[in-house]
């Protein structure tokens, strides 16, 4: 089941979504711009909060494929990652 969360990150506010994976277990996903906010300009993350919450998403999306349905963002997985 996918369950939907949120972090909040330098005042701004990210969603986070959380699916299970098979073979995998739960992990949770978020958009590319959280990803964008934790990176600084080489590439390396910002602070060691943003190592924290980078340490914990498994993987980022687009702003629009965080609200896929969870098997469409299970099977968008399969194919980038898995």
């Amino acid at each position: 089941m996918k369950n939907m969360d949120i972090i909040i990150y330098k005042n701004e506010i990210y969603t986070i979504i959380q699916v299970d994976l098979p073979k995998i277990g739960h992990v949770f996903i978020s958009p590319i711009s959280l990803n964008n906010a934790l990176m600084d300009e080489k590439s390396a993350n910002t602070s060691n909060e943003a190592i924290k919450i980078d340490e914990e998403i498994y993987f980022f999306v687009e702003e629009n494929e965080i609200y896929l349905k969870e098997e469409e963002l299970i099977n968008l997985l399969h194919h980038e990652v898995l």
